[in-house]
């Protein structure tokens, strides 16, 4: 009823005539700590406006003070954060298993202040789950440490990062970063390529998606050559039109095994490349995975999944600052990922937290 409700409780001290003792009456166990406590629903709303809104502390207690007239400190809201964290320690554990056994994985990472240094926080997602990790690090030790990449044997949806190629069983690159790269260099650099590049990617995103008869076999063998036509037309325009098929060595050194074999391999000088060349490099190297999303089944086009579910942590930096310790930067990243979860199932966040707080 929006309506703030006390309930006081008198501890009664008793004399038992049979054994000669003062007996006194049990209180419960949170006021054994302290003196005022609060109940569920305080809590669940005070964790949904942090968590959920991004709300900053400070603006959470007054949202208290005006609309229920309680007053409640900074700790004590930093406390449930905390509580209910803590009590998704299992939640946490069958999200990891889930996402173990899940055929498709989303990831990606972003830099989260923590402590005045620079921590990474983590995501490992899908359509269903969300699952955020804070560490250190960025690079493979920080996946080594979190535990689920490791032992992942789906396929990956990431940016091209180094890391992440060598987990999982098969790969897909986001094509929304490559069609960024080719929007500049159409637009800064005047290159004819990156917009046909541009145009045959979401030309085959939209047949995709307005036919059902796509991803036949001749619309596969179709997409291949246009994507390749492309590609020469873009090592011609650079002025490499050769290398489309790879890149010739610049000489061959004669190495000796531990047999004593004599053996020539190829060597590469190293060259200054224009950023055109570089994303044409990438393109040509990772071709199967530029166009997983057209040669197989249910990969989707970018990985805007994984930026979706980090992209309000960003914001809540802009909005409430930094964390000042690292365990609640962990607490408040694990439920944010149960919050995440729970949308896109479309179920009730307040009604789930309160069951976490009763129940757990």
């Amino acid at each position: 009823d929006g309506k703030c409700h006390v309930t006081e409780y008198q501890t009664v001290i008793k004399y038992c005539p049979r054994c000669g003792r003062w007996n006194r009456g049990e209180e419960p166990k949170d006021l054994q700590k302290a003196r005022v406590i609060f109940g569920t629903n305080v809590k669940c709303v005070a964790v949904y406006f942090l968590v959920q809104q991004l709300l900053p502390v400070w603006r959470v207690q007054g949202i208290f003070q005006d609309l229920f007239d309680i007053s409640v400190s900074q700790g004590s809201l930093c406390h449930f954060v905390q509580e209910i964290g803590t009590q998704l320690k299992d939640w946490e554990s069958l999200c990891r298993i889930q996402l173990l056994n899940s055929p498709r994985a989303h990831v990606d990472e972003t830099g989260l202040r923590c402590q005045k240094k620079n921590h990474w926080a983590h995501v490992v997602s899908n359509e269903d789950l969300t699952l955020i990790n804070l560490h250190e690090k960025r690079g493979s030790q920080a996946l080594k440490d979190i535990g689920i990449l490791p032992e992942y044997k789906g396929h990956l949806i990431h940016d091209g990062f180094t890391m992440y190629w060598s987990y999982g069983k098969t790969h897909s690159l986001c094509n929304a970063h490559i069609l960024r790269e080719l929007k500049y260099l159409t637009e800064e650099n005047d290159k004819k390529w990156s917009y046909e590049m541009a145009k045959v990617l979401k030309t085959a995103l939209h047949e995709i998606h307005s036919s059902h008869s796509s991803r036949s076999a001749c619309w596969k063998q179709r997409l291949k050559k246009n994507f390749l036509n492309v590609l020469k037309m873009g090592y011609k325009e650079e002025g490499f039109a050769k290398e489309w098929k790879g890149r010739p060595p610049d000489g061959y050194k004669l190495i000796i095994n531990k047999k004593g074999e004599k053996k020539k391999v190829p060597f590469y000088l190293r060259r200054k490349q224009s950023k055109s060349l570089n994303l044409l490099d990438r393109l040509r190297d990772f071709q199967p995975e530029v166009l997983a999303f057209g040669l197989k089944k249910n990969i989707p086009f970018s990985n805007n999944q994984a930026e979706r579910d980090f992209r309000m942590i960003r914001l809540k930096e802009k909005i409430s600052g930094c964390f000042r310790s690292q365990e609640m930067a962990t607490h408040f990243l694990r439920v944010k990922s149960y919050l995440s979860t729970l949308r896109k199932q479309q179920a009730s966040l307040l009604e789930n937290l309160m069951l976490v707080s009763v129940c757990c």
